[in-house]
């Protein structure tokens, strides 16, 4: 499959870049753009490339705020650090597969997947890189444009979700999902701990946004609030 560039414009400063397979966020700000999220470890060329179109390059990022240690979102975060980002960020409970210290455990839990698919995750992993900033959940970014983080564990056990309130856009990562074109919880193939990602969402009705980024998923551009509450009351 040839990859094309595609960038939705979630607001005026917020803009969701897809990479082919995964996608990342790029934060308009006064002190250089923001990206949240990587790739993976071959996604620089087709981010650049990307930037360009929004009249930035890999070197213009000053910030990589992470959702959480998988490999298609951490992948390229070596690449960005080698062209200059500063400032990586993720949380305390996922930093130290990104930084190395640890293994990165199997991705797949559903035993057949596991067995088949775990042992070539391996070649996933990109370059470690050792966050400068280890996040808690419950904090506030101080950027001109703030950032709420929101420890959503279940996905992986540091997954959060970043919220910008002056923009009303909710980045999920893959804490949200959509199945049959409805908004979703996290895959319950690729998690940690599916029932925990669930438990989680109930933390994200308490923000205010209308627009969700979903890292594998077109954005929901509207009602995305009410979409997450309408979601977690079906569970009930």
């Amino acid at each position: 499959m040839i990859w094309k560039p595609s960038i939705f414009q979630l607001s005026e400063n917020v803009h969701q870049i897809n990479l082919g397979g995964t996608s990342v966020v790029l934060i308009e700000n006064a002190e250089g753009p923001i990206l949240v999220d990587a790739g993976f470890k071959w996604s620089a060329k087709a981010l650049n490339t990307s930037l360009n179109l929004l009249d930035y390059e890999l070197a213009d990022i000053s910030s990589l705020l992470m959702t959480h240690f998988h490999p298609d979102h951490t992948g390229a975060a070596s690449v960005l650090v080698e062209n200059g980002v500063k400032e990586t960020a993720i949380h305390r409970l996922d930093a130290p597969i990104v930084s190395g210290k640890q293994n990165m455990p199997g991705l797949m839990v559903t035993p057949v997947l596991k067995w088949l698919t775990n042992p070539v995750t391996k070649y996933l992993v990109g370059n470690p890189v050792e966050p400068t900033t280890l996040l808690q959940g419950g904090e506030t970014l101080k950027f001109p444009i703030p950032i709420n983080v929101i420890h959503t564990p279940g996905h992986t056990l540091g997954s959060v979700c970043y919220h910008l309130p002056t923009e009303g856009v909710l980045i999920a990562g893959d804490a949200l999902s959509k199945r049959f074109n409805r908004l979703s919880g996290p895959s319950k193939v690729w998690s940690q701990d599916w029932a925990q990602g669930i438990d989680s969402l109930s933390q994200l009705t308490a923000f205010d946004y209308d627009v969700i980024s979903l890292s594998h998923f077109n954005p929901i551009m509207e009602s995305g609030n009410k979409k997450v509450k309408d979601f977690i009351d079906g569970l009930r």
